[in-house]
Formats: C-alpha cells, structure tokens, sequence
C-alpha cells in the first residue's frame, strides 16, 4: 500500500524515496539491467512486485519482458 502511494510523494518539497526491498539476486538483476539502459542496448528496466522487467525496443510491438536470471539479460 504504502509503496503504491508513493507517486503522491513526488511533489513534495523534500525529497522523498520509497523503493522496493529486494532480494540479493533481485538487486544485482535490476543493477545490471539499469546498466545495459545506460549502455543503450535495451530500451527501459523497471521493477514491479520484487520482480524485473525490461522492454528491448521503444516501439509498441515490443512488449516486456520478465528477467528472472542473468542469462535472460545476455539473451537481449
């Protein structure tokens, strides 16, 4: 609940951040996944329920994709 609300926080005056809590595995998936955004090989990363998801392409065809190892990552 709390978690869902936190849009609402974005126009605070103070900053304030709500993130998920992750496993070990989960992080360093997310991390990775943020690096190859970086590296502009694939389009977004995101999380969702302790789960990572990525979209490879901007394009509305492209859909998401669960990432649940690291070889899902090196398969993109």
């Amino acid at each position: 609940m709390v978690y869902a609300e936190r849009a609402t926080l974005r126009g605070s005056k103070q900053p304030i951040f709500i993130n998920e809590d992750f496993t070990n595995t989960a992080a360093s998936l997310f991390m990775r996944a943020r690096k190859l955004v970086k590296e502009k090989k694939i389009f977004r990363a995101w999380t969702n329920q302790g789960c990572v998801y990525v979209k490879v392409k901007n394009e509305p065809s492209s859909k998401p994709k669960l990432v649940a190892a690291f070889s899902d990552l090196c398969d993109i």
